[in-house]
């Protein structure tokens, strides 16, 4: 009968079997053991987790408080994303501690710009931007803002703004709307001079007419006029609402609000955190002493 030769690295059903119980069973010993160094060292492991329970008390003091607030505006010019990402540059200098560069920026005293611990641009429904792919212009969104006192927050509301509104782009796009819309606002003005004339002298020779007619010649057709007035009227009123309203990068919808209290982190979260880095401490002093005494 022929012999079946098998490759080296040919693995049987069994060779797993043995595998599986080999290592489950190399855990269940190793847990077996941490429970075992945890009943003898029990006191050493209540003061490791004491000691977690402790530093993240420690640290949850010491955290800094901070106001939290938040200002709507409108953007008449560019995309939420673009304005995400002028906001991020922004809080970049915060991050790296370059306050002096981000006071200059702002135009701002470095002490007032030092109270600034973070700002960014969200959605309405408080939504991350920094994937946001909407290419509408005109579309409402909040900058949130961290600081740590509530003094001159309305300065800095101001400073803001007028950042978002001398960016040089926007700055370069709504004067050259700007020139366009004075101009035709000009052109509109001396239109509806020349229509309240023409009405008016319209308006004399037909009270001067003896008899009534609804034949009008081609040289002029009242219902044209005042057609063409109206249309001169609407044109006339969004041109002066934009340059209102919608002339600056940014509108203000609703500004900063300055609060009384600070906030701070919960309490829950570096208590946990310091806890579960007490336990995994406890296990460690606790394991290494059993290790110690089995040698000797």
């Amino acid at each position: 009968m022929p012999e079946t030769h098998q490759s080296d690295d040919y693995i049987t059903l069994g060779g797993l079997k043995d595998m599986f119980y080999s290592f489950f069973g190399f855990v269940f010993k190793t847990i077996e053991f941490i429970i075992t160094a945890i009943q003898k060292f029990i006191l050493v492991f209540i003061f490791s987790c004491l000691i977690g329970l402790a530093a993240g008390y420690l640290y949850y003091v010491q955290s800094p408080r901070y106001f939290s607030t938040e200002m709507i505006v409108q953007s008449n010019n560019l995309t939420r994303k673009a304005y995400y990402e002028i906001i991020k540059n922004l809080n970049d200098l915060i991050s790296s501690q370059s306050y002096s560069n981000f006071a200059s920026q702002l135009k701002i005293d470095e002490s007032l710009g030092r109270q600034v611990l973070h700002m960014e641009v969200i959605g309405m429904n408080n939504e991350m931007l920094a994937n946001d792919t909407l290419t509408k212009t005109n579309v409402p969104f909040k900058i949130a803002l961290k600081t740590g006192g509530n003094t001159k927050i309305d300065s800095l509301q101001n400073s803001l703004l007028n950042y978002l509104n001398n960016n040089p782009y926007v700055v370069l796009t709504k004067e050259v709307q700007k020139k366009i819309y004075l101009e035709r606002l000009q052109f509109i003005d001396k239109e509806q001079r020349k229509l309240d004339s023409l009405k008016d002298n319209y308006n004399i020779a037909l009270g001067t007419m003896k008899t009534t007619s609804s034949f009008y010649n081609n040289a002029l057709n009242p219902a044209d006029v005042f057609v063409h007035s109206s249309d001169l009227a609407d044109q006339k009123e969004k041109i002066i609402k934009w340059l209102n309203s919608e002339s600056e990068g940014v509108t203000l919808i609703d500004g900063f609000k300055t609060k009384a209290n600070p906030q701070s982190l919960s309490w829950t979260v570096p208590l946990l955190v310091g806890l579960g880095v007490g336990v995994l401490l406890g296990m460690m002093l606790t394991s290494l002493l059993q290790i110690k005494k089995e040698i000797s």
